[in-house]
């Protein structure tokens, strides 16, 4: 039975993650050993040659029409070159 953290100390350890962060990496650095990380590209950069994920691009609209005309703008120019992700509460 494993009471903690500290008991992998010592052992060969592999997890596997999409995402970490440095919080995680800093918990399994004191309680386990420095880890290892390995980077990887996407399928989808492999295809596209660019990351999927941008910094945001947060556009406020005052009616439907603006939003309607912003939202075609926004997937004509970037459509084809990473994942569009529309949140709205209409």
């Amino acid at each position: 039975m494993i009471h903690g953290l500290w008991q992998f100390r010592g052992h060969k350890v592999i997890a596997f993650t999409a995402t970490s962060s440095v919080s995680y990496e800093r918990l399994v650095y004191h309680c386990i050993c420095p880890p290892t990380v390995l980077k990887f590209k996407s399928e989808f950069e492999l295809i596209h040659g660019t990351a999927p994920v941008a910094d945001p691009s947060i556009v406020s609209c005052v009616s439907d029409d603006s939003l309607f005309t912003s939202l075609v703008a926004d997937l004509d120019k970037h459509f084809e070159l990473h994942p569009v992700i529309i949140i709205t509460d209409a």
